[in-house]
C-alpha cells in the first residue's frame, strides 16, 4: 500500500511539472511570436478586399477631417446669402451651399471632426471600463461578479436610444454630455460581451493549468484571459462605431448635441429638412456620409471578426 501511494504521489507531482513545463514554455512562446501574430491577422484581412476598402475610405475620411483647415475653401461659418441652397457642381462649391449661404463641402470635412470624436472617444472609454467590469464579473462570478451583472442588467429594463436621448435630456446639450450619455449606454452592452467571453476562457485548460501552477489571480486575469477575450471586444466595439457616429448625429439633430453653428454631420441633417423640396441636396449629402462612414465601420468589423476566428480562415 505504501509502495502504491508513493508511486501515486510520484505521478501526481510529474503531472504537476509536465503542467508547468508546459504552461511556462507556451508563456515563452508567446512572448517570442508577437508579430507573427499580428502578421497572420494582417493576412487575414487583406483577402476581404470589402473591408480592406472600408478601412481605406475611412483612414481618408479622417485624414480629410484632420486636415480640414488645409482643405476646405471656406471657413466652416463663412456665409454668402447671395448663393444659399445653390445646388452641387455651383462655380466654386462642388457640392453647393445650405439654407444660409454656407459651402457644404467646408461643413463636411470640419463636421468629421465633431461627429467622429464625439462617438469614438465614448467607444474607447467605455471598452476599457467595460473590459474591468467583465473580467472581474467573469472571473468571480459568484459575489462580486454577481453584483456588477445585476447592477447592469437594470439598464436592460429600458431601450437603448430613449435611455440615451432621456440621459442626455437630463444633462442638457453638449459635447460632453453626448459622450457621457454614449458611454453609459454601451458599457451594459460591451460588459456583457467580456463576461460572456471571460467565463468561457476561465474553464480552458491552459488556465486551469496556470492556477495549478500557482500563478496568482492576477497574473492569470491578464496573462491568460484578456488576451483571449480581446477578439470579441475589438469586433463589437468596432462594429458599434458605426452605429455611435449616426446615434450622436441623430442626438444633434434632435437639438440634443452639438449646437449650431458649429459644424456637425447631424445638424447639417437637421438644417435642411425645412427646404427639403427645393433643396433636397443639404440634408442628403451629409446623410449619405453618415450612412457610408457607418457601413464601413461594420464592413471593417466583419473582416476583424473573419480574420480573428481561426474557424473562418480556414
Amino acid at each position: 500500500m505504501t509502495d502504491a501511494m508513493q508511486d501515486f504521489s510520484r505521478a501526481e507531482l510529474e503531472a504537476g511539472r509536465a503542467a508547468r513545463e508546459a504552461w511556462e514554455a507556451r508563456a515563452k512562446r508567446d512572448a517570442r511570436k508577437p508579430e507573427s501574430s499580428l502578421r497572420l491577422l494582417w493576412t487575414a484581412l487583406k483577402r476581404d478586399k470589402l473591408a480592406m476598402a472600408s478601412a481605406v475610405f475611412l483612414l481618408l475620411v479622417a485624414l480629410a477631417t484632420i486636415f480640414a483647415p488645409w482643405l476646405a475653401p471656406y471657413g466652416p461659418n463663412e456665409a454668402n446669402p447671395s448663393l444659399r441652397l445653390e445646388p452641387p457642381l455651383t462655380e466654386g462649391h462642388l457640392l453647393g451651399l445650405d439654407g444660409q449661404g454656407r459651402d457644404i463641402l467646408t461643413r463636411l470635412l470640419y463636421g468629421g471632426r465633431v461627429s467622429l470624436p464625439i462617438a469614438l472617444i465614448p467607444v474607447a472609454i467605455a471598452t476599457f471600463i467595460s473590459v474591468i467590469l467583465g473580467l472581474i464579473a467573469g472571473f468571480y462570478r459568484k459575489g462580486v461578479g454577481e453584483v456588477i451583472m445585476r447592477v447592469l442588467d437594470i439598464f436592460y429594463a429600458f431601450p437603448t436610444v430613449m435611455l440615451a436621448i432621456a440621459i442626455a435630456g437630463i444633462l442638457g446639450p453638449g459635447m460632453m454630455n453626448v459622450m457621457l450619455s454614449i458611454v453609459i449606454v454601451l458599457i451594459p452592452y460591451i460588459t456583457r460581451v467580456v463576461y460572456t467571453a471571460t467565463m468561457v476562457v476561465s474553464e480552458e485548460d491552459f488556465v486551469q493549468a496556470a492556477r495549478a501552477c500557482g500563478a496568482s489571480d492576477t497574473r492569470i486575469i491578464f496573462s491568460e484571459v484578456l488576451p483571449n477575450v480581446m477578439s470579441p471586444v475589438i469586433v463589437y466595439g468596432t462594429t458599434t462605431m458605426g452605429l455611435q457616429v449616426v446615434f450622436a448625429a441623430g442626438l444633434s439633430f434632435l437639438g440634443l448635441g452639438v449646437q449650431p453653428p458649429i459644424a456637425d454631420w447631424g445638424i447639417m441633417t437637421a438644417s435642411g429638412r425645412d427646404v427639403l423640396s427645393v433643396a433636397p441636396h443639404v440634408s442628403t449629402i451629409p446623410g449619405i456620409v453618415l450612412l457610408l462612414v457607418a457601413l464601413a465601420f461594420n464592413l471593417v468589423g466583419d473582416g476583424l471578426r473573419d480574420a480573428l476566428d481561426p474557424r473562418l480562415r480556414l
